[in-house]
């Protein structure tokens, strides 16, 4: 559905491209009529976020070091959609590139904006079950070096989201998906 705040785009030149990332910088008009520049980015088509869930209930995580950060972070799975893939493809992919597993069954339970000022790209989030164990090595890109993936059931998961050791906006964002279609599914509003 079309806003009734929608803004009108004139024009739109791209300022820097590489293969991860475009910047955009598109000429609007406001909705009071007002014309200003504005600056969006592309990393892709979006990228999926897993919930992988073991048959005793634990779930992956992966330990990863972030260079911004200057830390090791815990996270849910996730990558890029790659141009033409359906996000149901991509999240198979990267359960084998990120975890080296497969999964039997895969369910996406909900989107949400990578940055919704920035950004049109969206997370899919995906619960994958019946998982079917693979060699446990990732075969991700050099910049996917010291991956490690951590098994942890859900009051661990909740009791790291608390204290702050899970902060990752993406995981988070997946969690609250997964916790109210458990809610939901429960019959508990």
């Amino acid at each position: 559905m079309k806003s009734k705040n929608s803004w009108i785009k004139h024009s739109s030149k791209a300022i820097f491209t590489h293969p991860r990332l475009t910047i955009m910088e598109d000429s609007v008009e406001l909705p009071d009529g007002t014309r200003t520049n504005y600056l969006l980015y592309s990393e892709g088509s979006g990228y999926v976020t897993l919930i992988a869930i073991r048959s005793n209930g634990d779930l992956a995580m992966l330990s990863e070091y972030s260079y911004p950060l200057d830390q090791d972070i815990l996270q849910f799975p996730e990558g890029r959609i790659d141009d033409g893939e359906s996000a149901e493809v991509s999240a198979h992919r990267e359960l084998k590139e990120e975890i080296g597993i497969s999964a039997g069954n895969l369910e996406e339970i909900g989107t949400s904006p990578r940055s919704h000022r920035r950004d049109p790209g969206l997370q899919h989030v995906f619960i994958a079950t019946d998982l079917l164990d693979g060699d446990g090595t990732h075969s991700g890109d050099a910049k996917e070096q010291g991956l490690e993936v951590v098994w942890l059931p859900e009051t661990e998961v909740t009791r790291r989201i608390a204290c702050g050791e899970i902060f990752q906006k993406n995981t988070l964002a997946a969690w609250a998906m997964y916790c109210a279609r458990l809610t939901t599914m429960s019959g508990r509003s």
